[in-house]
């Protein structure tokens, strides 16, 4: 009996009716030996599984259809097959992988799919390899060496990512395709709620598709995957452990996720832990920028023939410091303590013999908390509560997938819905406030031709943002804001050659202003200003159109973007040059003013060597506003990163140099900051014992303790940013 049908004669479980079965067996092309710990997918139904020690996998109950399966692995190239199930009977897929002696970035759709055609456009995967070499402590510090992205930051704890230039409610930050229930687009010194230390993979998704999740979609979507809800019956478990420690500030993290099944049951737990000091500089101690993390999860789904019923839970603990010593600051900094708790749920069914292809719905509670205290200087402790916040949020989606439609070849149709309460409290006059949202959108994919495809999407939004109390204040009256506008994008790629292809994007968007930027009215110490809103501000539209380049031979890849993007109304905190007369803060108001923005990214990708590769990515982004015709500030500078490695089997070493251009292109109140050059080291080795997978990545950054400043540090006036730091990253695969 082969491996493969042993394996499926394990589980005593025969297919329901409508149903079949998919199994296989994954080995190695040149030795045929097996490849365990293989991660295979089902696209269109995102369910996946982990094959055993022995290259074994199986999926039981698969509605009756034609689908693609993925492959990815450490150390192999990722394939797709498609396939055909027939009900009642077993389909075999096997495998013959590739090892991988460089891994590109992956660029392809990796949202919701509705078939088995890929939609190649600036997609990004960052998993494997790559993500173990840039495993930060922060989602932003892990994606900043990606084209296009930077991070800014009030110290390491608070850092959100920057993409295009457009950061905050422009960069839409996603868990497992919910939103996070945070706060952290509201001010810079607020946290993003999320450890990437249990991440599968984080992918970058921009143009139409990102309609599906959000509005204002310019700048693009961040996901970080980590499967809460189960979508498989493996039939033991799986998961993996991590360890990581640095040198930078004494820091470790660790994290640890599980899944397996009992009968019908999917099951998945997660766990992840972080304490770190305070970050050393060339300068000395950035004080008040120690990190305490805990955060976890439990998941469960139902898992039948027609789809599944699944429910997750988890929760997130935070306690970060925000440095001080900043003009009108607390000399000692703020400490910010954070937590939030979220449920999930999730109803999965795949219909058959219909146009239908595909129904699924989630629903996301969660509650959101964190205060900043500040420091009393007769007690010598951080024990006065400047400002809490709370949010209760509640979202519904109904997404319904299709296959052949009219002129669509694919696509999906979906509901938004979601209501939140926001209450602020301490020195901050931000009144509370219940905000109601609905959406329908609509995405759809063309294939004319083989050398064509196009993507399509519209969105309609309306946001109402009611202060449960009506009242005249200095800034205007608070009163209940309606706002109502739609977005959409077409996006097309022709492939001219083989090698040779080209893509065009044409986007409009918008963004409703938020309850901070109508409404508050305070002092907020860790961000170092005094805040005003704007009850008559209203959306910002924007629009922009992007045109590529992509040219790929067996040992040469080389991709170039343009773009534009120009709003009509960009709502920003403009420093009015005053201070407030009740704390010594700068007074910053919210206004709307037209802006532009354009910019370019390059990737390359050239193999020296069989076994030498170099890899080099340059990003530039520059936004005028547009009436005055000055700087818009808070612009990161032209940067980028080269890498050179060298793998041999199941090692890679290589070294790494990051760089950015001076900044002086700027805005009112704004420093210029020097240009730099920063050099890193790294080498990663796996290995398997049999039953295990070990992997070990060992990075050496800022070797030579380079003092530096990066444009988007907050505290860059009075600390550089970390020194040498050697980092090592454990991780083993079960």
């Amino acid at each position: 009996m082969s491996a493969v049908a042993g394996y499926a004669s394990d589980l005593h479980e025969l297919p329901m009716p409508g149903t079949g079965v998919v199994t296989g067996i994954i080995v190695d092309f040149e030795t045929s030996e097996p490849v365990g710990w293989t991660s295979v997918l089902i696209v269109e139904t995102s369910r996946s599984v982990s094959a055993h020690e022995d290259g074994t996998f199986l999926f039981t109950n698969v509605p009756a259809g034609t689908y693609t399966l993925r492959t990815h692995r450490i150390g192999y190239e990722s394939i797709s097959r498609q396939f055909t199930i027939t009900s009642g009977d077993t389909t075999r897929v096997n495998f013959r992988l590739q090892k991988a002696v460089f891994r590109s970035r992956s660029i392809e759709v990796v949202g919701d799919r509705v078939n088995g055609t890929e939609v190649i456009e600036a997609e990004m995967r960052i998993d494997g390899r790559e993500l173990r070499q840039q495993l930060g402590r922060t989602l932003a510090e892990t994606l900043q060496n990606e084209p296009g992205m930077a991070q800014s930051s009030m110290g390491p704890a608070p850092a959100r990512p920057v993409l295009r230039g457009l950061s905050g409610d422009r960069l839409l930050v996603l868990e497992d395709g919910r939103t996070t229930g945070d706060i952290s687009t509201s001010s810079p010194d607020h946290a993003v709620a999320i450890d990437p230390i249990n991440s599968e993979y984080i992918e970058i998704l921009r143009g139409p598709a990102a309609l599906v999740y959000t509005s204002n979609s310019l700048a693009g979507v961040v996901n970080v995957v980590r499967r809460q809800i189960p979508t498989e019956l493996p039939s033991h478990f799986h998961g993996s452990a991590s360890v990581q420690g640095e040198t930078v500030n004494e820091g470790i993290s660790s994290g640890f996720s599980a899944y397996g099944s009992a009968g019908n049951y999917g099951l998945k737990a997660d766990l992840g832990l972080r304490t770190a000091s305070d970050i050393n500089t060339p300068e000395g101690r950035l004080d008040n920028t120690s990190i305490q993390n805990i955060h976890g999860g439990l998941g469960v789904s139902r898992i039948e023939k027609w789809g599944l019923i699944g429910i997750s839970g988890n929760i997130f603990r935070s306690t970060y410091g925000v440095p001080g010593n900043f003009e009108g600051s607390h000399p000692e900094g703020v400490i910010v303590n954070l937590e939030r708790e979220q449920f999930d749920a999730r109803f999965d069914y795949f219909h058959t013999d219909s146009w239908l292809k595909r129904t699924r719905i989630d629903y996301t509670f969660s509650h959101y908390y964190h205060d900043e205290v500040e420091y009393s200087p007769e007690r010598q402790a951080h024990d006065i509560v400047g400002s809490e916040y709370s949010l209760f949020k509640n979202t519904l989606t109904a997404r319904f997938y299709h296959d052949k439609l009219g002129w669509a070849d694919k696509g999906i149709f979906g509901l938004y819905a979601q209501t939140s309460n926001f209450t602020a409290g301490g020195f901050t006059f931000t009144p509370t406030t219940n905000d109601y949202s609905l959406a329908a959108y609509a995405y759809q994919d063309f294939r004319p031709s083989k050398d064509w495809s196009v993507q399509a999407g519209i969105r309609f939004d309306t946001h109402s943002i009611v202060p449960v109390e009506e009242v005249e204040t200095a800034i205007g009256l608070r009163r209940k804001r309606d706002f109502a506008n739609f977005s959409g994008g077409i996006k097309t790629d022709y492939r001219i050659t083989d090698a040779f292809s080209t893509g065009t994007s044409i986007m409009r968007t918008v963004r409703m202003p938020g309850v901070e930027e109508l409404f508050s009215e305070g002092p907020h110490l860790p961000a170092y200003s005094y805040e005003v809103g704007n009850p008559d501000l209203n959306e910002e539209a924007g629009t922009g159109a992007e045109i590529s380049f992509r040219y790929a031979k067996e040992r040469f890849r080389v991709k170039n973007s343009w773009y534009i993007h120009r709003f009509s109304n960009y709502l920003y905190p403009q420093n009015t040059g005053e201070e407030s007369v009740r704390r010594p803060l700068p007074i910053y108001q919210y206004r709307g003013a037209p802006v532009q923005m354009l910019g370019t990214e390059l990737q390359v990708e050239i193999s020296l060597l069989r076994n030498l590769m170099f890899t080099g990515t340059v990003s530039y982004v520059e936004g005028t506003l547009t009436e005055e015709d000055s700087p818009l500030p808070f612009m990161p500078p032209l940067s980028g990163k080269t890498d050179l490695q060298y793998a041999f089997k199941n090692f890679t070493v290589g070294t790494s140099v990051r760089f950015a251009a001076e900044q002086n292109r700027l805005g009112e109140f704004e420093e210029p900051t020097d240009g730099y050059t920063v050099f890193d080291a790294f080498a990663q080795y796996y290995i398997s014992d049999g039953r295990r997978l070990h992997t070990f990545s060992l990075t050496a950054e800022n070797i030579t303790n380079e003092t530096y400043r990066m444009h988007l540090s907050r505290v860059k006036v009075i600390m550089p940013e970390a020194g040498r730091n050697i980092k090592l990253l454990y991780r083993f695969y079960f």
